[in-house]
């Protein structure tokens, strides 16, 4: 596991301590706060955050020389890059959020990102497949001007889950803050 990531998938558990929130939902007030620039934030690895129930998990920076990401989990068809009807909430909330005012100035890469149960070929091109296709829907439905987005497939290559290459925790979209597009 990277210990400089931002956000990691896990499955829902309950946290008596104040700094975790759990609801139906991550907010997009949350989304807005774990992508804005912060510095010199520094941040105990493995001290809970932010987890929802539609696979949304935020927690603060650990490093704060890395670039503010967040990973969500995207819900496709069966090998493929269309959307899951489950996704499209998460979505929505990711638009409302990089439509927010203290985001119009910064760019996003939206990285796809399999399991390795599939060749390595095939892994690059669904990763890269479902990063255009969440990129398209934010455009279309949520109005976020394409121009702030890019993709990126990684396939199989930054695993969450080294240990478990094929567990569905690898298989994730990453929201990445580029800065400012100017």
């Amino acid at each position: 596991m990277q210990s400089t990531r931002l956000v990691t998938l896990l499955f829902l558990s309950c946290f008596a301590d104040p700094f975790t929130a759990l609801a139906q939902g991550v907010s997009s007030e949350a989304i807005v706060e774990a992508l804005v620039p912060k510095s010199g934030v520094v941040h105990k690895p493995g001290t809970p955050g932010l987890r929802s129930l539609r696979g949304l998990e935020i927690e603060p920076a650990v490093d704060p020389k890395n670039p503010p990401s967040i990973d969500i989990r995207v819900n496709f068809a069966f090998n493929s890059a269309e959307l899951d009807p489950d996704a499209t909430v998460t979505l929505m909330r990711l638009g409302e959020a990089l439509s927010d005012p203290r985001l119009q100035s910064y760019s996003f890469m939206i990285a796809g990102h399999t399991d390795a149960k599939g060749t390595d070929e095939y892994n690059q091109g669904l990763s890269e497949a479902r990063a255009r296709a969440v990129v398209d829907y934010l455009v279309r439905t949520t109005h976020v001007a394409e121009r702030r987005l890019s993709s990126q497939g990684y396939g199989e290559s930054q695993l969450i889950d080294s240990g478990n290459p094929e567990s569905g925790e690898n298989r994730r979209v990453q929201i990445v803050n580029l800065g400012s597009p100017e």
